[in-house]
């Protein structure tokens, strides 16, 4: 017996003190398990951090006279690769806000920083409407957006900008969700739906830890294409409406969303949200799908049917082309072209509302959705309402621009877009006029206004001459688009021959008759300009940018640097003003500005290829 109690004694030593003793092992046991990996990669990111391993991944930088804040040329490297070309817009703010001064950052995506050109875009409209109209205010407006990007990407640069002591957010977004980052697709790795892991995933590759283990790390980043996005890497991105990969993306959109507002009242910034306007009426869809499960017999009767339409229409024999397209529709209702082919029938025999409707719901339909649909507004629309607290005012844009008098019944096309989304300067000026007014319903107090004081919005005009925007440049830029509209995705628009021909067409009629007149006074509009905005970066860029076109390379390289002492860690304007110092033959200047932009971008192609051209030139005295 003895040996039996104290064999049970010797099995149980702690048991015999009481149960808590176990317990309490346990629980360590369990704390160390988690507590000691956290503990060892807290450890190890600090001291990444301290050897200044790695890149920062924030939005913001420090210029090099730390008085400065500037983009970072490495943040997009966080969720895609560093073979990523993303990069944000040029900028510089100061570290340190005035008092006086009312700091606005505007968020989004190419069509907000504007595209072709983001000198031109509406927060640089807005920026000297607000300037025009309250001359004595002063004003930080800094565009945050970057072409190609989605809500993903702009919830992060949304938390970097609310720790700026900002004023006021204005929140443009929604074109790129369906297409761009973790949007359904053959990269998406079927991660989509689970927002959590791919945010988990972000954070990672943010941290330094993740860049020590970048090539683990580097298969859970977003796969991107090899060399130039073609029709084929096109077509095999589209996307049916009914696709349930959508209904995640607007999931994900809302919840984005939410956090881009809930940074911006943690911060106690105001925000205006706005919906998304795009081209409905003069912009076929950029690919159609049919819908799942047609048969043979049933695709060769569409078929039949909306061959025999499109003669009919082409026939000029509207009614009988909108029967022929209805018994199509009742087999297939799902191809985008059909849907959009029958709201120009519509149109055409003056029946609004139903172009109207089938005018969005091509849009909606769009196998290659760069534009924001229906749904990504609804959200938008039902996030805005919700913020009942007067700190968020909804800006329904979608509506209001195809409310302006050049839209044709309510229905926004090249009056107002360049192509798809991006605006000419009179729809970027129409949208800056609705952001006027909605800044001065939220910052009143701070500009100086009583109740329900509103400033009259300053003229297209003032803000054209503001701006320099001028005949010379508008034609350059319908170019420049011309030419990005003959490429990958718009190659399956229908007609995309016949409206690029119509185009050309249009260039040469009310541009092909500039002469030198036009360019002098061109010149002397910018001067005006850059007289009355000395410390516009842009200006003097623009200008020098024109200068190199008419071979003035004098005037080039004056300009260049002005642009480049305003904007000293701008790579691009460095590189330009090289450009000129050779063209000038001041190859010493040239090969120190060189020398410079060495360290700044040691791997940087385009800054040895100017060493190279520039000691080659200096050898030959040319």
């Amino acid at each position: 017996m003895s040996k039996k109690k104290r064999g049970k004694s010797s099995r149980n030593p702690i048991g015999s003190q009481g149960g808590t003793g176990s317990g309490h092992t346990w629980l360590f046991r369990a704390l160390a398990v988690f507590l000691l990996p956290v503990l060892f990669f807290t450890l190890l990111e600090f001291g990444l951090i301290q050897t200044n391993y790695g890149f920062s991944t924030d939005f913001f930088v420090s210029s090099k006279n730390g008085k400065h804040w500037v983009e970072n040329p490495k943040f997009a490297w966080q969720f895609y690769s560093p073979d990523s070309r993303l990069r944000p817009h040029p900028f510089s703010l100061a570290r340190e806000k005035a008092s006086d001064t009312i700091r606005i950052f505007a968020l989004g995506e190419s069509a907000t920083l504007g595209t072709p050109e983001s000198a031109y875009g509406f927060v640089r409209i807005l920026e000297r409407m607000l300037s025009i109209a309250f001359p004595n205010q002063e004003f930080e407006v800094l565009n945050a957006a970057m072409p190609g990007i989605n809500s993903h990407l702009i919830r992060s640069i949304a938390e970097d900008c609310s720790a700026l002591d900002p004023d006021l957010f204005l929140v443009y977004m929604g074109n790129n969700e369906l297409v761009g980052l973790h949007a359904p697709g053959p990269g998406s790795q079927g991660l989509t739906e689970h927002l959590t892991l791919l945010r988990l995933i972000q954070w990672v590759r943010s941290s330094r830890t993740g860049q020590l283990i970048a090539p683990m790390t580097q298969v859970l980043a977003p796969k991107q294409p090899k060399g130039d996005q073609d029709m084929d890497f096109f077509r095999e991105h589209r996307l049916r409406e009914a696709d349930p990969g959508r209904l995640a993306v607007y999931q994900n959109f809302r919840s984005n969303l939410e956090d881009i507002l809930d940074h911006a009242a943690n911060a106690k910034v105001k925000t205006v949200l706005s919906t998304v306007a795009v081209n409905l009426r003069e912009c076929p869809p950029l690919g159609s799908l049919h819908r799942e499960g047609l048969s043979k017999a049933q695709l060769d009767a569409w078929e039949l049917a909306y061959d025999r339409a499109v003669d009919l229409l082409d026939e000029g024999q509207i009614d009988q082309a909108i029967i022929e397209f209805t018994k199509a529709e009742a087999i297939d209702s799902e191809f985008a072209e059909l849907i959009y082919r029958m709201a120009t029938c519509f149109q055409r025999i003056e029946n609004v509302t139903k172009a109207n409707t089938y005018f969005s719901k091509a849009r909606d339909l769009d196998a290659l959705p760069f534009r924001a649909d229906s749904r990504l507004n609804d959200v938008i629309r039902k996030v805005g309402r919700d913020h009942t607290d007067g700190e968020v005012v909804l800006l329904e844009a979608d509506r209001l621009v195809g409310e302006s008098v050049e839209a044709v019944n309510g229905v926004p096309g090249l009056e107002t877009f360049y192509e798809h989304v991006h605006f000419r300067f009179s729809g970027d000026y129409r949208l800056a006029a609705l952001f006027f007014d909605r800044v001065q319903s939220l910052l009143g107090t701070k500009l100086g206004l009583g109740d329900g004081e509103i400033v009259e919005t300053p003229s297209l005009e003032d803000c054209a001459a503001a701006l320099a925007y001028n005949r010379v440049n508008e034609g350059l830029l319908e170019s420049s688009v011309m030419d990005m509209t003959s490429h990958a995705p718009f190659l399956d628009q229908i007609d995309h021959n016949s409206r690029r021909e119509a185009s050309q067409a249009r260039l040469k009629e009310r541009y092909g008759g500039l002469n030198t007149d036009d360019v002098a006074e061109t010149f002397r509009i910018y001067q005006t300009a850059m007289d009355q905005y000395p410390d516009d970066w842009n200006l003097a860029y623009l200008l020098a940018r024109l200068h190199f076109t008419f071979h003035n390379f004098d005037a080039a390289r004056e300009n260049l640097k002005r642009a480049s002492e305003l904007m000293p860690h701008v790579l691009e304007v460095r590189l330009g003003y090289t450009r000129a110092l050779i063209e000038t033959k001041r190859f010493e200047e040239a090969l120190r500005e060189i020398a410079i932009m060495q360290k700044m971008a040691p791997e940087s192609a385009e800054v040895e290829a100017a060493h190279g051209t520039a000691k080659s030139r200096q050898a030959a005295n040319r």
